[in-house]
């Protein structure tokens, strides 16, 4: 072999040193998906629970990044949190301590589906580490999600803090309000599929059911809950 080709994997050899070095973890955290919840019961999964643990002397301020397969920026918090928050504080992991960290959908429209392959990216300025793929487990979708209306996330379309899980319209002005169901002072219509017979509990409504999809018209009323069953 001659030196120009001993010249040539040398090089080779070395750039592919320094490009794993590159990229080789650089926070001194354990990160790990210890638990995924299902919140609003509804059959998919909207918070995922790290056990976040610093190695260092130093505390670490860490930028936290759901890979899920959405590319929507998911709420990280202490507390596990249905519905996203107007503001959120980012945790701060004091040296050698560890700390649960949960990561909430903003949305009803943002989850992850049984079966999916996750994991975490956790960024402190330049350096980062990844937790270990987890796998989210089986479960299954209730015949009608948050039936009474007890699950509530902030909706930066109207303003409102809406029903999990519910597709909803509301008339310019309309405005609500929940205790025990939700009460409409204007005219809003809710709707979601829904699996088998159901009856609707409420007061200045009426509802059909189409296409396995629940309708309900409310106007200057409220709505107690779903029941299933005719």
């Amino acid at each position: 072999m001659s030196w120009k080709v001993l010249i040539v994997i040398s090089i080779v050899v070395l750039e592919i040193l320094t490009i794993s070095l590159l990229w080789k973890p650089t926070l001194p955290l354990t990160v790990n998906i210890v638990r995924v919840y299902d919140v609003g019961d509804v059959g998919y999964w909207d918070v995922v629970c790290l056990n976040v643990t610093n190695h260092g002397n130093s505390p670490v301020y860490p930028i936290f990044l759901l890979n899920s397969g959405s590319e929507k920026r998911w709420v990280v918090s202490s507390q596990i949190m249905a519905y996203a928050p107007y503001n959120s504080t980012l945790p701060v992991i004091p040296p050698h301590s560890s700390l649960l960290i949960n990561i909430s959908s903003p949305s009803p429209l943002y989850f992850i589906s049984p079966f999916t392959r996750v994991f975490v990216q956790v960024y402190s300025g330049y350096n980062f580490v990844n937790s270990p793929v987890y796998v989210t487990p089986n479960t299954t979708r209730p015949p009608v999600i948050n039936p009474d209306f007890s699950v509530l996330y902030y909706s930066g379309k109207y303003n409102e803090t809406l029903p999990w899980d519910w597709y909803i319209e509301l008339t310019p002005g309309t405005k609500l309000s929940y205790h025990n169901g939700v009460v409409v002072n204007g005219t809003a219509i809710l709707y979601q599929p829904v699996f088998g017979n159901v009856t609707v509990i409420g007061y200045n409504i009426s509802y059909t059911l189409s296409d396995d999809v629940l309708y309900i018209y409310v106007h200057n009323g409220y709505v107690r809950g779903v029941v299933i069953g005719s």
